[in-house]
């Protein structure tokens, strides 16, 4: 159980590819902004995943270069809301378990 209230992403400015776990269980995290990973081209598996407070992503549109997903990408953030898949116009490959148990999901934009 992680007590990671706020976490700043400017230092992966540069990074393509975000391995598996990361930020997993970040059980205290309610918001997140995404502006600073506009680099990245896959996602390792349990992207941000078991962060069962997270309320809010912030500027995922600027995920526009990636192409794949791992595993459980998002999975069981229980209170997220809204979430706006328009970034992931040019992915092909989409891990299973994807925004699995999202229990609070009210809007899904650019599906």
């Amino acid at each position: 159980d992680s007590k990671i209230a706020s976490v700043d992403l400017m230092g992966l400015q540069h990074v393509t590819t975000v391995g598996s776990d990361f930020l997993r269980g970040c059980n205290s995290l309610t918001t997140i902004d995404l502006s600073p990973l506009q680099n990245i081209e896959c996602f390792g598996c349990s992207f941000v995943a078991e962060c069962t407070s997270l309320k809010t992503i912030s500027n995922m549109s600027s995920l526009s270069k990636v192409t794949k997903t791992g595993e459980d990408f998002l999975w069981t953030c229980r209170f997220l809301e809204f979430v706006d898949l328009s970034c992931f116009a040019n992915v092909t490959d989409v891990g299973e378990g994807f925004m699995c148990q999202c229990f609070s999901l009210k809007t899904i934009s650019n599906m």
